[in-house]
């Protein structure tokens, strides 16, 4: 078992990513071309849609800390709006994500919708998840309801469209698939 600060030492220090769940350092492995297209395509759609309303998209490399479970995350697109809050000085762990998007692998499908999703919702701050499927056109949407329970909607539709009203802004089939090719 490790202490958080003791994975955040070891985290900053090396190369490869890990997440921190429970005690637990998990190393992540390498992500495919289509993996990395998608999540590339999905920060490069909402940056342009967000950037007027206060709102930062990163990808890849940001951090999320669920404070209650004492638990670091990395997302494949973390949105933040407003000032964002960060875990400390070292400015590489958010603290109020408002949209996570995470990209579906076979390797982590179940995890990231079950026990990461379930992390996810102990950050206040987080009004949408989004799963975005490499292998085949499928986007998974959940919204956060007022009272407190996560509405559900997906998207298979080759031209179609999510909204993310916490953001304003549309996420386009035709764009989070732009180049990718379906095995």
């Amino acid at each position: 078992m490790l202490t958080p600060e003791q994975y955040l030492e070891i985290e900053r220090r090396t190369q490869h990513r890990s997440e921190y769940v429970d005690g637990q350092m998990y190393a992540m492995s390498g992500a495919s071309l289509g993996h990395n297209q998608i999540s590339l395509n999905a920060w490069r759609a909402l940056v342009d849609q967000v950037d007027a309303r206060g709102c930062t998209v990163c990808a890849i490399d940001m951090k999320v800390a669920i404070c209650r479970k004492s638990s670091y995350l990395y997302p494949d697109v973390v949105v933040i709006c407003g000032a964002p809050e960060f875990h400390d000085e070292r400015t590489d762990i958010v603290l109020n994500p408002k949209v996570v998007i995470e990209v579906l692998s076979p390797s982590t499908q179940t995890y990231d919708r079950g026990q990461k999703f379930e992390l996810y919702r102990e950050i206040p701050s987080l009004a949408e998840y989004l799963l975005i499927s490499q292998d085949r056109v499928h986007v998974e949407h959940y919204v956060r309801q007022p009272i407190g329970h996560w509405e559900y909607s997906e998207m298979k539709d080759p031209d179609g469209a999510i909204e993310l009203p916490s953001i304003g802004a549309t996420l386009k089939s035709t764009d989070v698939y732009h180049r990718v090719k379906f095995a």
